[in-house]
């Protein structure tokens, strides 16, 4: 535990502040001097505390010990310059003298070691050594007042609209108009900050509307418990991002639709079924037929009854989309005949049928490695070689 000597001309902390004490009272209070200010008051003894007790040795503020790591250079050169103010606290002699001599061995000018004193006094704690970078502060704005006016009203006009116009060409619009009235250029940087400090969640707002910004920045708190196998079910449908070509010329078919089903407990797909069909109640009713019946003959029947696909049966829940073919009567009485809930997420909440729509996700990416796939997008296809297997004839031809 530190020490505080109670004697005339000690130095000591008082609420982060440097003070002197002046003399000692009868009633357990002392008269101290603040050292910033210069005032004097009478203080309870219990309020003053001792200086940190640092080892005063005589490293030099730029010469740092090459152990120490990169973020403990900022303290180790605030501890230094506190080791320095102590020796001028505890040295003897006239100040000037000793603040002349500490200088020199610290490497400094005496200007220094009294700029840190001045620091030093208003809060006593090594933190107010750190020192400070020099330059712009991080986040400072540079621009005058017209200018900024210029830029935010570009951006409230042009970039948050639904044209959704990019930041190039934000920076043209910018400078055209720094050019209309006579002003100095703007630098991309500084459109591109301000930009930057947009509300994420007004920003996709105005540039891709409300279901977007829900979706993308709407907080969804809570779980989904599900405590056993079957006792809810996800059901959907995808277009595949792959062309299905005939078997003797190889010509192109069309996409197919796959219709997938997954248990959301243990989530493990179910049932699927593939057609070259949109979806309909057809789709959706051999998708939950391949769901309840075992796998085993299925299997078998493709020359696959070395795998094993243990789930099936009949779910509980069958949880879809507000699609018309799931709100159809056909779809309704089946689950009734069959004693199965049929529930609907809420409309526009595609992160209710999350578990179905991960597994989609997934699948597609897998379809993706096929020969003859189209991607999630056509820009996606630029120099994608198509495989000989779907363009046999055309390359034949040519």
């Amino acid at each position: 535990m530190l020490r505080l000597n109670i004697r005339a001309g000690e130095i000591a902390v008082h609420d982060s502040r440097l003070v002197r004490i002046e003399a000692c009272l009868d009633d357990g209070r002392v008269t101290v001097q603040d050292l910033a200010t210069a005032e004097m008051s009478d203080l309870p003894l219990a309020s003053l505390q001792a200086r940190s007790s640092i080892e005063i040795g005589s490293p030099v503020d730029g010469h740092l010990e090459a152990s120490r790591s990169t973020k403990d250079i900022p303290w180790q050169r605030a501890s230094t310059r506190e080791q320095a103010l102590t020796a001028l606290f505890d040295g003897s002699g006239p100040w000037g003298e000793r603040a002349q001599g500490i200088a020199k061995s610290y490497g400094i000018t005496k200007r220094t070691l009294y700029r840190w004193l001045a620091l030093y006094r208003d809060v006593a704690v090594t933190s107010s050594l750190i020192p400070r970078p020099c330059g712009v502060p991080v986040g400072a704005r540079r621009l005058d007042a017209t200018r900024e006016a210029l830029v935010n009203t570009v951006i409230e006009r042009k970039y948050l609209s639904r044209a959704r116009p990019t930041i190039e060409e934000i920076v043209r619009i910018v400078n055209q108009r720094c050019i209309e009235e006579g002003y100095k250029s703007i630098s991309r940087n500084a459109i591109r900050a301000r930009i930057r400090k947009l509300d994420p969640r007004t920003r996709t707002r105005t540039r891709y509307g409300a279901k977007a910004a829900h979706s993308k920045h709407a907080i969804t708190p809570g779980s989904f418990p599900v405590e056993r196998v079957l006792q809810s079910v996800q059901i959907d449908h995808a277009l595949a991002d792959v062309i299905v070509v005939d078997e003797r010329d190889r010509l192109a078919i069309g996409r197919p639709w796959i219709t997938l089903c997954i248990d959301v407990f243990c989530r493990g797909v179910l049932g699927f079924y593939v057609t070259l069909d949109p979806p309909a109640v057809t789709s959706i009713g051999m998708c939950l037929t391949h769901a309840c019946l075992p796998k085993e003959p299925w299997l078998r029947a493709r020359g696959l009854g070395h795998l094993h696909w243990p789930l099936s049966g009949m779910p509980e829940v069958l949880r879809a989309d507000n699609g018309k073919d799931f709100r159809g009567e056909p779809l309704r009485r089946g689950c009734r005949e069959h004693h199965i809930k049929l529930d609907f997420r809420p409309m526009a909440t595609p992160h209710f049928g999350g578990h179905i729509e991960r597994l989609i996700g997934t699948m597609m990416g897998r379809i993706h490695l096929l020969p003859g796939t189209t991607f999630a997008n056509p820009r996606e296809r630029k120099g994608y070689k198509e495989s000989i297997h779907f363009l046999g004839v055309r390359t034949a031809q040519a």
